[in-house]
């Protein structure tokens, strides 16, 4: 993160970066999935570990958020960061994004209002449709395919959890 932060200063100068935090304990067992389904186009199914791959996800989560904040506190002031909860950019997403504009001191015109609305409106009927159609066509994990356990994210994200308010 530290090299894409310093390159993203240097390229943008004033820039803006909007952070969206969602809780680990609930991601990482998507990633392994996610991984696991692209491992598994290139690869022979018997040699995909999905205990190792948990792992593997797990310890590279850790890595990027800790780098990430790291980054972050090192830039200081060269780079402003906008910090959003995934959370209510799906209960509220207008609202969020009326916040980022105001933090960040854009114009919300009218018109892009209509759009965004336009936007949230047609986004959620694809929705409704989606949600209709037979879930077990959808993408399902859960972390225990993983070894992994939700006491056990929880526990390594607490600190990240916490100060987000995750």
């Amino acid at each position: 993160m530290m090299v894409v932060s310093q390159e993203l200063c240097e390229q943008f100068p004033g820039c803006t970066v909007v952070w969206t935090h969602r809780n680990p304990s609930e991601c990482v067992a998507s990633a392994c999935s996610l991984y696991e389904t692209i491992m598994r186009m290139a690869m022979e199914e018997p040699s995909v570990d999905p205990m190792a791959l948990g792992r593997a996800v797990l310890r590279y989560t850790e890595l990027a958020l800790q780098k990430a904040e790291a980054s972050l506190s090192l830039l200081g002031e060269r780079m402003r960061v906008v910090h959003v909860r995934y959370a209510d950019s799906v209960q509220r997403p207008k609202e969020v994004v009326k916040a980022v504009f105001q933090q960040t001191d854009m114009a919300f015109s009218a018109d892009y209002e209509a759009r965004l609305d336009a936007f949230l409106v047609s986004n959620a009927e694809q929705r409704r449709r989606m949600s209709s159609l037979n879930r077990k066509a959808f993408h399902s994990y859960r972390p225990e395919h993983y070894g992994l356990s939700e006491p056990q994210l929880r526990a390594a994200f607490q600190g990240y959890i916490d100060k987000y308010r995750l």
